[in-house]
């Protein structure tokens, strides 16, 4: 099984790196301004409670700083585990993301569970070009039911490749986004990140068809995983 370990790789290069692998880069920003379960995600939230917040994309969090905080760097480490991360498959040769075409909001049908989005139901990921060709990023959902408490993260993002994107909820920790299939129409998609630990199902409706349910299923089969740990997340009513 092909492993890859924090720290056993070349995180100077700019290329995409393991789970919980730290890479340096220029510094650009001084600091930032909030943080989010102590990752340093930037939220944005309709209540006076901070929940969790949609994390489609922070799961391979690189530091790009020396000095991030103690809260920081723990809740990296607490991410990493103790062992090596199973990496996760590259996009398939071939596959280009037309983005423009991307843009807009997609449903989250499913995951594979993790501590960002625990609970939260009715996810989406709304995605728009900003004037400097970067993306922008608004992922928000609900807290234990449709009608539960708003929780929302933003972000920006940066194409790295022809179906995979950088995207920062709080500078300086980034993810990697792999788009692994994607359907002709663009109704659909299979979202990974850099290892097997992170898979989403994205639609454009909240309600699908079970002709498409099995096609997002088959698609993710042949990138490799195993589905046996996806969760359904409910959803809001066809409109």
């Amino acid at each position: 099984m092909n492993r890859t370990c924090p720290g056993a790789e070349d995180r100077t290069t700019g290329g995409i790196s393991g789970f919980g692998a730290l890479r340096r880069e220029p510094q650009t920003r001084k600091s930032a301004t909030s943080s989010f379960l102590a990752l340093g995600m930037d939220i944005a939230d309709d209540s006076p409670s901070k929940m969790p917040g949609h994390n489609p994309f922070g799961s391979a969090f690189r530091c790009n700083g020396s000095r991030g905080s103690v809260l920081v760097m723990a809740g990296i480490l607490s991410l990493i585990c103790s062992g090596c991360a199973v990496r996760a498959p590259n996009p398939p040769a071939g596959l280009v993301i037309d983005w423009p075409r991307y843009l807009g909001t997609w449903y989250e049908l499913a995951r594979f569970d993790h501590r960002f989005e625990r609970d939260l139901v009715g996810v989406t990921a709304t995605y728009g070009l900003l004037p400097d060709g970067r993306i922008s990023v608004l992922n928000a959902g609900r807290k234990g039911a449709i009608e539960g408490e708003r929780s929302s993260a933003q972000a920006t993002a940066r194409m790295t490749g022809p179906a995979t994107l950088s995207v920062t909820f709080f500078w300086p920790f980034s993810g990697d986004y792999r788009v692994l299939a994607i359907a002709d129409d663009y109704r659909w998609a299979v979202v990974g990140s850099s290892t097997r630990s992170y898979l989403w199902f994205l639609h454009r409706s909240p309600q699908v068809p079970t002709a498409d349910w099995t096609a997002l299923e088959d698609a993710a089969r042949q990138a490799g995983y195993d589905l046996a740990g996806l969760i359904r997340v409910q959803q809001v009513a066809a409109p």
